[in-house]
């Protein structure tokens, strides 16, 4: 009778260190970015001698419902074409780090200028509209051991799955994405490929993944 109530004991102080693990930790992910479909229709004529995709990494940092994204992006991309020379710029290169912040239910893009001053774009979620977008799948795909559904997220003619898992404690995920259906482990749109390669249960500072004080706030243009 000792043994298993020691035996019990012991699976109980297991499952609750587990419990405990799980609300802070990092989780990194790969990108694979579709270059041709990426390309501006002024950049159209680069179609025939850039690479088809370009891939990249980024990390999710979270602590309780607080998470903080951030991502280098993939490198200029150049190319070389008789006498000519070309560098395709990858994006603004502005966005330094993007916030889920639950109190708001908002992603904010932390950007810098190239004075150095730095500020928070917000873009909240807004239930009354945006739930409308959202469709339930009844796929699941297991991510890095989490069972995760199948959301897809229809925006005009654009179109977005995620894969969603509700046993990690933040909404969203990388890139700044917002989910009220819980954490997305990966996504697929016609222009990028996400997918969470690894996860580490490990102390995150709160303060690391807390919106930045004192900044000025503007709300995303249309």
């Amino acid at each position: 009778m000792k043994k298993l109530t020691f035996l019990v004991a012991g699976l109980l102080c297991l499952q609750m260190a587990q419990a405990q693990q799980q609300k802070s930790g990092k989780i990194s992910y790969d990108i694979t970015i579709n270059v041709h479909a990426s390309l501006r229709p002024d950049q159209q004529q680069f179609k025939d001698i850039l690479p088809a995709t370009a891939t990249t990494e980024a990390t999710l940092y979270f602590n309780g419902s607080h998470a903080k994204t951030v991502m280098p992006g993939p490198k200029d991309m150049e190319s070389e074409e008789g006498n000519t020379r070309m560098t395709l710029r990858a994006g603004s290169g502005q966005d330094i780090a993007r916030y889920i912040d639950p109190a708001t239910t908002s992603v904010y893009s932390l950007q810098q200028d190239g004075n150095g001053k730095k500020k928070l774009i917000q873009k909240p979620y807004n239930a009354s509209t945006d739930n409308e977008k959202y469709k339930v799948g009844t796929k699941t795909k297991t991510i890095l051991g989490f069972v995760c559904k199948e959301i897809t997220v229809k925006n005009n003619n654009d179109k977005t799955t995620l894969w969603v898992t509700d046993q990690l404690p933040f909404q969203g995920g990388v890139i700044g994405i917002y989910s009220p259906y819980g954490a997305v482990l990966a996504f697929e749109t016609n222009r990028m490929q996400c997918t969470a390669t690894n996860i580490k249960y490990e102390d995150v500072n709160e303060a690391e993944v807390m919106l930045p004080k004192d900044l000025p706030i503007e709300q995303e243009s249309k």
